[in-house]
């Protein structure tokens, strides 16, 4: 018995518009900030050691903020918020940390198609530094997320034309 496909004859080139992905990457990168340190909390630059336990904690999702397309080139900005924890006890509430990146994406215009997923706040560190005579902690988050970025194109595929869909 021979068998044959009807539709085979009913390919064609069409040309149809769709969002073409153009870059697909993982962008990691930091923010940072500084802030005085709780009156509670010293340092000793000649040990390296605080005098009781600093923890940093992330209250709720990042977010972001603004998402600028440049020419060949996506800016990023947000907010990662945290409590600061000395000794157990929360010394500093809902503290914002600014992070921004900048992504290089040749071939990206203004109107192009930007996705951001699975955004992950990898860590924390702070570090002691001395601002006039105070004791100030700078802080920094490290984070990774998924870029993905289309743009609107022409394509041409070669495609049948369905007589019962």
């Amino acid at each position: 018995m021979a068998s044959f496909d009807v539709i085979d004859d009913r390919f064609f080139h069409h040309k149809i518009k769709a969002n073409v992905v153009i870059n697909e990457s993982k962008v990691q990168s930091f923010g940072d900030v500084t802030v005085l340190a709780p009156s509670n909390l010293t340092f000793d630059f000649t040990t390296g050691l605080f005098n009781l336990p600093v923890t940093i904690v992330q209250v709720g999702s990042p977010q972001l903020l603004t998402n600028t397309i440049l020419p060949d080139k996506i800016v990023n900005q947000g907010i990662v918020t945290v409590n600061v924890l000395v000794d157990g006890v929360v010394q500093i509430q809902n503290l914002q940390i600014p992070w921004q990146d900048m992504v290089d994406v040749p071939g990206v215009r203004p109107l192009a198609v930007v996705q951001k997923h699975d955004f992950q706040i990898e860590g924390f560190s702070f570090a002691p530094v001395i601002i006039g005579t105070a004791l100030n902690l700078i802080i920094k988050v490290v984070y990774e997320y998924c870029l993905i970025v289309a743009t609107e194109q022409v394509i041409k595929v070669n495609a049948a034309d369905l007589f019962c869909p």
